[in-house]
């Protein structure tokens, strides 16, 4: 990458602290295989990649069929996995914690919405949905089942106030936190829920695999969060945290990616112990390698 391409935040992204030291060095093991740096605020502790590609530059790094939730074609037995999985259990699991919170169906707004599968599932159960994605490829099928689908968040307003904006594994994307915060609050009803899912760097499967750790995923995954980081990021931004619920089943797929990641192929017994170990764990101390992050908006 060239300088016009590449941009180095100056302070910390949750605190604004303006102080930091490298935390570890890792690479982009699934696409271009660049070296990446992550860094540690020296205050707060918050994680992130930095330098990093500008908005601009970056979608170089998502244009692979290896990106799942961007490409339904790619063949083989970890791809089929993980659609049967998103089949019978993520998609109904996520429309559980939306309708535990929201039992009225109403309007829901999924960010990062990828072909649009969980807008699919939440169509056929009675809800209006609307998408943002990105990706063009990845929205035009979403516009083929006939859900409306925007490439910026900003042009979704004239459907708003939602009840429901969901971001499974969106948030580690966005390049400006604050300012993507403030606009989902806008379109936020007053008494709507946004549903946040990221990945955890405290979870033990990230200790144990370190700079291999699949859910680093640099450079698309900007920040690496705790769950103190997140509190501290809702808190400054004006959002109230409900309820964190644990993914158990992102630790089985993030083990094994990472797996492959350190021996140069994927190790599924290693990566099912692995992965059961770090739910069993998370079981005591809450950690588990993904967590879901109900919030609402505090009313002024």
């Amino acid at each position: 990458m060239n300088n016009s391409q590449i941009e180095e935040l100056a302070a910390c992204p949750v605190c604004g602290h303006a102080a930091f030291s490298l935390w570890i060095r890792t690479k982009d093991f699934s696409i271009s295989q660049e070296d990446f740096d992550i860094v540690s605020c020296k205050k707060c502790g918050f994680k992130f990649t930095n330098p990093r590609p500008a908005e601009s530059a970056i979608s170089r790094y998502y244009d692979s069929s290896n990106y799942i939730s961007h490409h339904d074609e790619k063949r083989g037995l970890m791809p089929l996995l993980y659609k049967w999985i998103r089949e019978h259990i993520t998609l109904k699991q996520k429309r559980k914690w939306i309708e535990q919170m929201l039992p009225h169906k109403g309007k829901l707004l999924d960010v990062g919405c990828g072909t649009g599968h969980f807008l699919l599932h939440m169509q056929k159960h009675g809800w209006e949905v609307t998408g943002i994605e990105p990706a063009a490829e990845a929205s035009k099928k979403v516009k083929e089942n006939g859900i409306q689908v925007y490439s910026h968040l900003e042009e979704a307003a004239p459907h708003a106030p939602f009840d429901a904006i969901s971001m499974w594994h969106v948030l580690e994307h966005v390049h400006d936190l604050k300012g993507y915060l403030q606009k989902l609050k806008k379109l936020l009803k007053p008494d709507g829920y946004l549903f946040i899912a990221v990945p955890n760097i405290n979870a033990y499967d990230a200790q144990l695999y370190g700079a291999h750790w699949a859910a680093l995923d640099v450079p698309r995954h900007l920040y690496h969060f705790a769950p103190s980081h997140i509190r501290l990021l809702l808190e400054n931004n004006k959002f109230q945290l409900q309820k964190t619920i644990g993914m158990p089943l992102d630790a089985y797929y993030i083990s094994l990616l990472s797996s492959e990641y350190r021996s140069g192929r994927k190790k599924w017994i290693q990566a099912f112990y692995h992965g059961s170990l770090s739910n069993l764990r998370a079981l005591k101390d809450k950690n588990y390698s993904s967590l879901v992050y109900i919030v609402n908006k505090i009313n002024q």
